[in-house]
């Protein structure tokens, strides 16, 4: 196995803990704090340690041009999904509300092909069923 082969690895294997573990977080933290509360704090977070690293002096010049769409997809792509997802921690518990997170990818592909017309081939549609054969089975563990 290449070197560059292990860390990659390593790296999908530590972001997919991550990303299961924030479901677990949010199940702790959503009836302490609120889901809106919980919201704003994790998106305030993540922008104040995020901002730095990837926002450069030139794009500030594009982030004042579009800051509508900006706003418009924040809200949308990021506020709306945190809150649904912290409010339905109130009843779900972290696995299925994981569970309906890996459906996101799926249905996102479904969308584009029925919605927005967009061309597939035969091997993103077999990814999308293992993909629903891989989260069916999760549902039943």
């Amino acid at each position: 196995m290449q070197k560059s082969s292990i860390i990659d690895w390593s790296l999908i294997v530590g972001i997919g803990i991550a990303w299961g573990a924030s479901f677990m977080f949010i199940k702790v933290a959503a009836p302490a704090v609120g889901p809106i509360t919980l919201v704003f704090y994790r998106l305030a977070l993540a922008s104040l340690l995020l901002a730095p690293i990837f926002i450069r002096k030139r794009h500030l010049k594009n982030i004042k041009d579009d800051w509508p769409s900006i706003l418009f997809l924040s809200f949308f792509n990021a506020s709306v999904p945190f809150y649904l997802f912290s409010k339905a921690a109130l009843d779900l518990n972290a696995g299925t509300m994981s569970v309906l997170n890996g459906t996101t990818p799926l249905f996102s592909f479904v969308i584009s092909i029925l919605w927005l017309r967009l061309s597939s081939n035969w091997i993103q549609f077999a990814g999308i069923l293992i993909g629903i054969a891989g989260t069916n089975n999760l549902c039943w563990l």
